[in-house]
Formats: structure tokens, C-alpha cells, sequence
């Protein structure tokens, strides 16, 4: 029954499990100018049934994580990162003298191998944390939730001697093991992510000059803006309607379509406008 702050821009995987495990969504407004979660909102969401947040990485950008992190400190908050999107990201700590990534701030990290992201294993994904206790809990959940795999297999087995130790299921757990032949695309594709991000870069780069160049796109929309501190490894381009132009959306999207641009909401757009919200939330 513990409340989780969710942005209402999200996919369904940063929605769902949270609800399987008997937990409450409650949805967050997102900042126009960054598509991420916003700062003022969570605090106008927070009450004392709040024990987490999903932050969900979009698109390559972030919320400004200083603030986020001292907004969880403050409240003693768990923080799990989606960071499908964004793999390779980073933000820029102590006078941007270093730099962190994304996915490695919270409690757990996630990042998706889906064949369209910035590496791929076909499916798939992968899941940080920074304890072992945490590390042997995401290895039970992620094979049947037996204990054959685990660093403490053995203090554990050690207590039930009269099952056996091939077939001994501590926890809830699923069929998430991943194939060695993932694992071989992902080791090639991972020492190439840095090529592969500094193409994106400067991608957005260009096309965010040549826009800025034309006094038509200033007039009708903004572009996404990247957050205070935060370095994206761009996943695609966002952009926001100004307000007398809001009712020919699909208008514009014909037209891009027409001129071989494609297009697709921003993640899943607003998923509180998702049908499946009013049977599960």
C-alpha cells in the first residue's frame, strides 16, 4: 500500500511492477522544457505514504539530479532510475570536474537492450544496484527465486536441510536469464556506446542549430532542453507545440510523415490517458 512518485510521462514497465507488488503509482507532472519529472511537483505530491520515486530518464535527458537527490535524502526516499533511454548519459558533479552516469544514483538502475535503444541485445536489459544484499535479491528475482545462484547460497541452504538445495525458492521470482549470444553483442556494442553517443550529440547539435536559424520553428514550438548539469546521450527529439498551436498536432505529425520524418510520442505520452489506468490505478 506504499506510494510511489511516478512522472506521468512513463512506459508501462516503470508503471506495472510497482502495482504487482501491491504498491500505489501516484503520477507527477513533468517539466515542459526538459519532459522529466518536476522538481515542484514532487514536492507538492509527497505525503507521509510516499516511500519512492521512479524516476524515468527521458529520451536521454534528466531531471536535475542535485536537486532530486537532496529531495530523497531530505525525505529518506528510495530511488530506482529508468534509464532505458538514456545509457550513457551522465551528469556533471563537484564543478564539472567529473562526471557521473545515469542509472547509478538511486538504489537500482535500469537499462534497456531493446533493438532500437543505444546498444542492443535484440531484448533484454540490465539492472544496477550498489549492495550485495540488493545484488542477491535481483538474482533470485531474476531466475525462479531459487538460491542457486546467490553469494550466500550456502548460509542459506544451510536452513532448510530437508529440501533440496537444486530446487529451493526463497522468494517471488521470473524467467529473466539472459543468453550468452546477448551477451556477445552487448560486449562488441559496449566498447563502441562512446562512438555511438557522440554521433547522437552531435546530431541534436545540428539539427538544434539549423532550427534555431529559422524564425518559423521559434514562432510555432521549442525544442527539449537538457537539464542543468546533465550531458544526454540524446535518444530522439522532442518537441513542445507552443499553446495557439496546440489543436493542429496531428496535422503536424501528417506532414512530417509526409516528408519521411518519423515521429511517435514522447515515450508513451501522458500514461494516465493510458486505458488500462482506470482498471489497475
Amino acid at each position: 500500500g506504499d506510494h510511489v512518485l511516478v512522472p506521468a510521462v512513463s512506459w508501462s514497465t516503470s508503471v506495472f511492477p510497482l502495482i504487482q507488488h501491491g504498491l500505489r503509482p501516484i503520477f507527477v507532472d513533468v517539466d515542459p522544457r526538459t519532459f522529466n519529472i518536476s522538481i515542484h511537483e514532487l514536492e507538492r505530491k509527497l505525503t507521509n505514504h510516499v516511500k519512492a520515486i521512479m524516476a524515468v530518464h527521458v529520451l536521454g535527458n534528466s531531471v536535475n539530479m542535485k536537486l532530486l537527490m537532496e529531495f530523497v535524502r531530505r525525505h529518506g526516499l528510495l530511488l530506482i532510475e529508468d534509464t532505458c533511454e538514456s545509457l550513457g548519459s551522465y551528469c556533471l558533479i563537484d564543478g564539472n570536474s567529473q562526471r557521473k552516469m545515469l542509472g547509478t544514483f538511486g538504489d537500482f538502475g535500469t537499462f534497456s537492450f531493446y533493438f532500437s535503444h543505444h546498444i542492443t541485445s535484440g531484448e533484454g536489459g540490465m539492472i544496477t544496484c550498489h549492495t550485495e544484499d540488493d545484488y542477491n535479491f535481483l538474482r533470485c528475482l531474476r531466475a525462479h527465486g531459487w538460491t542457486r545462484h546467490l553469494t550466500n547460497r550456502q548460509q542459506i541452504e544451510d536452513l532448510y536441510p530437508d529440501i533440496d538445495c537444486r530446487f529451493l525458492f526463497i522468494n517471488m521470482g521470473y524467467n529473466l536469464r539472459p543468453l550468452e549470444v546477448q551477451g556477445a553483442m552487448l560486449s562488441v556494442q559496449l566498447d563502441k556506446l562512446d562512438e555511438f553517443n557522440r554521433h547522437r550529440r552531435e546530431n541534436f547539435r545540428l539539427i538544434r542549430e539549423s532550427l534555431s536559424r529559422d524564425e518559423r520553428f521559434s514562432s510555432l514550438m521549442s525544442l527539449m532542453e537538457a537539464s542543468e548539469g546533465i550531458d544526454p546521450a540524446w535518444f530522439g527529439l522532442a518537441f513542445l507545440l507552443h499553446r495557439p498551436y496546440t489543436h493542429q498536432r496531428c496535422e503536424f505529425l501528417k506532414y512530417l510523415e509526409k516528408n519521411g520524418i518519423e515521429n511517435r510520442p514522447i515515450i508513451s505520452g501522458n500514461f494516465i490517458r493510458q486505458p488500462c489506468i482506470s482498471t489497475f490505478c
